[in-house]
């Protein structure tokens, strides 16, 4: 594998999901082992200049030291892959898959801290702009992903029961929050959608290995929902405080 070199590439620390696949970039040699830097220590970044620092919130920043240029999203990470692996070039450079791919991107980036979110907000971190657009679509998606799991996992009252609860926390939420209901729907799409995925493992063992349906659905749900009140407990707390820190922001602009 051949490391890109004279490539630094600015990741939001406190993302989980950044972290992770930024870190495996350094772990198995695509980047050097001074190849990435936090976001929030932008000003100890010897090209600091060279970035635009409300586009990097948004899109993953690769900073070239030696050309003095910077890639953005979408460009910075198919460059290092495409770097590494020659042969996947052809692929990158399809209009079509880039297209669907920039949307993809554009989808992760802009929710990611509902998809995985730090344990704090941290109002000095890497904070995407908010965007109606792409958390409407990641509600959806996440949705109609868990109706579509629950209703193979429980049947048609499973998805009934859903819809009443996801309802009665829109009324409830938009009651409280108004504008700003749609973070807190957010972050409660990642929790069904997390509670499908969880429970697939279990749903495949009791329709295919084992035939101890109680038994296993039990232990499984139980499972489940612990992790699920753990999330709820995290989550709610980060929510509060990014609603806060939201409408500071509109008065700050009004």
């Amino acid at each position: 594998m051949k490391t890109l070199e004279n490539n630094v590439l600015l990741y939001d620390a406190e993302c989980p999901l950044c972290k992770l696949y930024s870190g495996a970039f350094v772990e198995y040699g695509l980047l050097n082992a001074n190849g990435r830097h936090d976001y929030t220590q932008l000003q100890e970044f010897s090209a600091c200049s060279l970035v635009d620092k409300d586009k990097s919130r948004n899109e993953i920043a690769l900073v070239d030291t030696q050309n003095q240029t910077v890639r953005y999203g979408l460009d910075s990470l198919l460059y290092i892959l495409g770097h590494n692996f020659p042969v996947l070039q052809p692929i990158f450079k399809n209009h079509w898959f880039v297209s669907v791919m920039r949307q993809v991107y554009n989808l992760v980036s802009y929710n990611r801290k509902v998809i995985a979110p730090a344990k704090d907000f941290n109002p000095n971190a890497c904070i995407p702009d908010f965007s109606f657009f792409y958390r409407f679509i990641f509600i959806f998606i996440a949705f109609y992903t868990a109706t579509f799991a629950f209703y193979n996992y429980f049947g048609l009252s499973a998805v009934g029961f859903m819809a009443v609860f996801w309802l009665m926390n829109v009324g409830l939420s938009y009651w409280k929050w108004q504008l700003w209901a749609i973070i807190y729907l957010g972050h409660l799409a990642t929790l069904f959608l997390l509670s499908s995925l969880l429970l697939l493992p279990i749903y495949v063992l009791n329709h295919y290995l084992l035939d101890y349906q109680i038994i296993i659905w039990s232990i499984g749900v139980g499972l489940v929902g612990l992790i699920v009140v753990q999330q709820v407990f995290k989550r709610l707390k980060v929510i509060k405080q990014e609603i806060q820190y939201m409408n500071r922001s509109i008065a700050s602009i009004i």
